[in-house]
This record gives structure tokens, sequence and C-alpha cells, in this order.
């Protein structure tokens, strides 16, 4: 999982700038929001997680918006969903207006459903994994957080994320693709290396020189295959 610097005062300011004007227009819920808005949040959360999925890590070629305590929890259980996992307060958190700004100068709390603390970006695949449910943002602390092992495995700790998502996230292609991974990195391959290479021929030396059957290294070298092999480069920058 990214881990996700939600304490950058450059990516809060951006979101939060954007919320403020829509906030003074009286779009306070991201349900208020129309697909233009919904997509300059989308941009400046993308651009904290560096494009990657939040959950998987997978390079995302769109990605959604999505919330770590539900949009279906109302605002007067926003405490209660907190409470439920390992979360950072000072992250995950209703947003408050600004006095002298927002409606007459009241302080006031608008919806999480809005907060900047309280939104990622994921793939489309962990979103529906996700269903309604609360996400528990391990993936905004190295430690603790999420691990994964030599063989691609991943580990949780205990109250990250419901079944299904810990479920997903343990397929068999996930653990594949992060071995493939740790295997590059021991052998001394760098994310720039495997960029580099351009043709089949090179593409299969280097998974031969990994373990790899021949048989198998002609069929991650097809072109599918490798994209998707970059796609989770992330996991050549975890595995040192």
């Amino acid at each position: 999982m990214e881990w996700i610097d939600k304490s950058s005062a450059a990516n809060a300011g951006a979101f939060t700038g954007l919320a403020d004007v829509w906030i003074t227009a009286g779009k306070v819920k991201y349900s208020d929001l129309d697909e233009v808005e919904k997509n300059q949040l989308k941009a400046v959360l993308r651009t904290e997680q560096k494009g990657y999925c939040a959950l998987c890590m997978e390079l995302m070629a769109i990605g959604t918006n999505d919330h770590v305590v539900p949009q279906s929890v109302p605002a007067n259980e926003f405490s209660a969903a907190c409470r439920k996992g390992p979360f950072r307060r000072d992250f995950v958190h209703q947003r408050h207006w600004t006095p002298g700004i927002h409606f007459g100068g009241q302080a006031k709390y608008y919806p999480h459903t809005i907060a900047y603390g309280n939104m990622v970006c994921m793939c489309q695949a962990c979103n529906t994994k996700k269903d309604n449910g609360v996400i528990s943002p391990t993936f905004f602390n190295r430690d603790p957080g999420v691990s994964y092992d030599e063989d691609g495995t991943a580990n949780f700790p205990n109250g990250a994320l419901n079944l299904n998502l810990r479920t997903h996230l343990n397929e068999r292609e996930y653990c594949r693709v992060r071995k493939l991974w740790h295997l590059i990195k021991s052998n001394g391959k760098s994310v720039d290396d495997v960029r580099a290479i351009s043709n089949t021929t090179d593409k299969v030396k280097l998974l031969e020189s990994i373990g790899l059957e021949k048989k198998d290294a002609m069929r991650l070298a097809a072109t599918a295959q490798w994209d998707r092999l970059l796609r989770f480069a992330w996991f050549g920058t975890y595995y040192q």
C-alpha cells in the first residue's frame, strides 16, 4: 500500500482550496459535486499517490475517489466509526468550516464525505472489493502498516481492512507480481533497469536470470504481461 503523506501542506492546501470554493457555494457533501469537480479532487489525490492505487499499488489508468469512512456513515456517527480501527485521527476527520468565510462566521463542521483526510484514490477492482466498508488507513503510515513477504504475500495489522479486501490483495496474481519484483531486486536490478528493456529477448534473459523457466519467461515477456509488471513498479522500491 502507498504510504500517503496526508500531512503534506501542499496536498492538503490544493484539496481544501477547491473544497472551500464549493462549500461557500453551498456544496457541502461529496454527492453535491459534479463530475468535473470530482475529477479535480481525484487529480489532487492521484498526484500525492504518484498515480498508484492506495490499496493494491497498481499504477492506475484512471482510478476512482473513495472514502476511508464511507459516505453512508451519518455525520453524527463519524467518531464512532473512527474508533473501529487504528485510525490516525489527525488525518481522518471532518473538516472545520473557517469562521468568517463560511456561513456568516459560524464555526461548523462539514461532513467527512468531502474531507481531505478521509479521501484516497483507488483502482476499480479495489473499490469494488471495498464495497461499503470502513477502510482502516494503515497506508498513511509505514509502521505499523501492511508488509509484504518475499513470496509476495501481504500481511495486515490487526483490524486493517475488511475480509474481502484482505483476500483480494492476496489473490494469486497480486502475490506473483510482487514476488517477481522481489526476485528482480534481489538480483541487483532497479526499476529503471527494467523499464529500459524494450525487446523480448532481453526481457526473457532478465526473467531467466531471476530463476524462471524459459516457457514462463516467454509468457511474462509478452507485452501485456510486461506492462502489468511495470504497473506494479512501486514494489521495486519496496523490496530493497
